[in-house]
């Protein structure tokens, strides 16, 4: 058992070993480390059947941990050096994992207490377009890292269109690339995803990729942006033109850019 085991509210997260869940006869989605479990609503939101639960499946993450790690000391195996990755080291990823996982689903939660009630059903909304669940959810999972939350929901297969993938493609394609292509309103944030990983910096002389930190900048304001601006949303990701840090004032709004913004834009674009 891990030592903050305590800290998590259990009448809202279950926490489910293989065994428990065969025990149970509980069927989980292959792949599916975390699920949210809504409560089954009747009489037209009157009455609710259970409350919703958070199920976090214990065998499955651990063994995601490891092979993670047996990669990872491979990755390094290829390069001359050995390491080993200690127990400790794998509890603090587990860790991570579960609170992250909890995050995901919480925003899954969220989702369905505020979701349009014109569909009352939110498996047939699910079916329809998961694509919106699933962006609330990655949101709740990275509050605030927004280049993080786009690049992991990209990689969420509701956001790609099966239907429009060929036969073979469907199966051995990667997800957006031509092969699995990704949906109208997810077709955006794949094009605003591909211009920020394009985007350089020079720095002691060359020009490198922008850090993690610069990335969730640059997408922050491109979010701001389009939210913004109601003629930009639905609509597909133009590249911008930035010549130089004035192109990236007026893209962005000088007026709405604070100091530390203006700053930031100067040293990237400037």
């Amino acid at each position: 058992m891990l030592k903050w085991w305590g800290v998590i509210r259990k009448a809202e997260v279950e926490y489910l070993t293989d065994k428990q869940l065969n025990e149970k006869k509980i069927n989980v989605p292959r792949g599916a480390l975390a699920q949210y479990n809504p409560p089954t609503i009747l009489n037209n939101y009157n009455d609710f059947t259970h409350e919703g639960v958070i199920r976090i499946y214990l065998t499955r993450i651990k063994d995601a941990i490891d092979m993670m790690a047996r990669s990872k000391e491979r990755d390094y195996e290829k390069g001359g050096e050995k390491i080993k990755i200690t127990d400790e080291q794998k509890e603090r990823a587990m860790e991570e994992m579960i609170k992250r996982s909890i995050s995901h689903e919480a925003g899954h939660e969220g989702y369905f207490y505020a979701r349009d009630l014109d569909m009352p059903n939110i498996f047939e909304e699910y079916a329809k377009k998961p694509e919106r669940q699933e962006y609330a959810a990655y949101t709740s999972e990275f509050p605030q890292n927004p280049y993080l939350k786009l690049k992991n929901y990209l990689k969420h297969p509701a956001t790609t269109d099966r239907t429009k993938a060929k036969f073979v493609d469907s199966y051995f394609g990667q997800i957006g690339v031509g092969y699995v292509p990704f949906k109208t309103n997810t077709k955006a944030i794949a094009g605003l995803v591909r211009w920020v990983d394009s985007l350089k910096t020079k720095s002691k002389g060359t020009m490198n990729p922008l850090s993690l930190k610069d990335k969730n900048k640059i997408v922050a304001l491109e979010l701001g942006l389009r939210a913004r601006n109601a003629g930009m949303r639905g609509k597909e990701f133009r590249q911008p033109v930035i010549n130089n840090v004035n192109d990236a004032y007026g893209r962005y709004g000088i007026q709405n850019l604070s100091k530390e913004n203006k700053t930031f834009l100067r040293r990237i674009f400037g």
